[in-house]
């Protein structure tokens, strides 16, 4: 039974009220029994097809060692009374499933459909451990990306190895097919030799492309049309040879790549998400990071709006965070989008998250949640019942490696004993 045909049952049968309309809910701390990380990667992509969304999750585990796990979304059945009669509801559960992956942290894991058949692949980048038969082991970068052959990921092609960095689907070219832009450091010591690439999908091959593009480390980046055009632009926040950098590359032509200054500094340990929170069909951009400070780093939120006239900064009140994440998600399912973000105010800053409620295009802070750093968040409907639920990963103010999946009541549905982390 679907969550909110749970919800309407229990309606029915008198156990809940009926609403009159619907209204964000304060999120919930599942206890999945998914792995506690730090300097790593989260992704929500359907795997399997089936509809729902399942998980990979990559980073260093509190004993220090590298992890690579790829769980799928089933269902459990669980049996509870209404109205006192006893009805089957379902639950769903992550279970671990069997791949081959090289076992990686520090950089990023990324679920895209490279074979266009429907079924989630996975880009794999980062540091990994390598055994040697004769000598040390030695740390290496790696890039992998596997296909989905329907029961397997299967490696298919070896990418340029970047950790520090970040990695992104989007059809920049408008064939049809998936491309994908990737960065980070080629060497796991120094000289780092940074990289920003863009691969061009060739009929499943991914070829790099001549971009001209700065090569970053500490990276992150995302595609979005800023400008309505129908293509395809980039943000690009990161440590260049130059220095620290907070830039759009606006897609003049195919291939071809212009910087937008934002007129802001560049961003240390910071995160961005492209998203049309004023719904006029141009992408907007937020972008949270770290600024130099007498403290060392402070943490800066910035909203730029897409206008006719190019990128605008709004002054928006937004918690000012570094070293965690930011998304856009229609929490409140009332047709804007609404920001989650999570992070530190300092380098020595106590950890918090807020979701941020959009009301006609000024946000308000809603709900607070415990933040995490040095890690990732990633946001999606995972179980289907309406609403955007998230994960995050990092490290806790104990410094330990935690993992918070945040469910979202604002559609209620069945959540069985013992399934909550207090």
């Amino acid at each position: 039974m679907k969550p909110l045909m749970v919800w309407v049952a229990l309606v029915i049968a008198g156990a809940l009220p009926a609403p009159a309309q619907i209204s964000a809910a304060a999120p919930i701390l599942i206890d999945y029994p998914i792995p506690d990380l730090t300097e790593g990667s989260v992704d929500l992509g359907d795997m399997d097809g089936d509809g729902d969304l399942d998980l990979v999750m990559t980073g260093l585990l509190n004993n220090g060692n590298a992890l690579s796990r790829v769980l799928v979304l089933e269902d459990s059945l669980f049996v509870s009374f209404v109205g006192g009669f006893p009805v089957v509801l379902s639950f769903k559960v992550y279970r671990r499933v069997p791949a081959i992956l090289n076992q990686v942290w520090n950089g990023s894991a990324k679920w895209g459909d490279a074979d266009g058949d429907g079924d989630g692949d996975l880009l794999l980048f980062g540091k990994t451990v390598v055994e040697r038969v004769i000598g040390q082991p030695t740390v290496e970068t790696v890039g992998e990306l596997y296909i989905n052959d329907g029961l397997n990921l299967v490696q298919a092609q070896s990418l340029q190895g970047l950790f520090a960095g970040d990695a992104a689907w989007g059809d920049y070219d408008g064939d049809g097919d998936q491309d994908f832009a990737t960065c980070g450091a080629a060497n796991p010591v120094p000289p780092y030799d940074q990289r920003t690439i863009i691969y061009r999908n060739a009929g499943g091959r991914f070829e790099p492309l001549s971009s001209g593009l700065p090569g970053t480390m500490l990276c992150t980046l995302g595609w979005g049309d800023m400008d309505g055009d129908g293509d395809l632009d980039l943000a690009l926040t990161g440590e260049s040879a130059q220095g620290s950098l907070s830039l759009v590359y606006e897609q003049v032509e195919l291939g071809t790549f212009q910087p937008i200054d934002l007129g802001m500094p560049g961003l240390y340990l910071a995160d961005l998400d492209w998203g049309d929170y004023d719904n006029d069909g141009r992408a907007d951009l937020v972008i949270s990071g770290g600024v130099l400070d007498p403290q060392l780093l402070r943490g800066l939120t910035v909203l730029f709006r897409s206008t006719p006239g190019g990128m605008v900064r709004v002054e928006a009140v937004l918690p000012n965070l570094l070293a965690g994440g930011v998304a856009w998600s229609d929490y409140d399912v009332d047709g804007d989008l609404d920001l989650i973000l999570t992070g530190a105010a300092g380098v020595l800053g106590h950890r918090s998250g807020r979701v941020m409620i959009n009301e006609g295009g000024q946000f308000r802070h809603e709900f607070l949640l415990a933040g995490l750093t040095q890690g990732d968040m990633t946001v999606g409907d995972y179980n289907g019942d309406g609403d955007d639920d998230f994960l995050i990963i990092g490290l806790n103010d104990e410094s330990r490696p935690f993992a918070n999946f945040m469910m979202n009541l604002t559609f209620p549905e069945f959540v069985p004993a013992g399934a909550v982390r207090r």
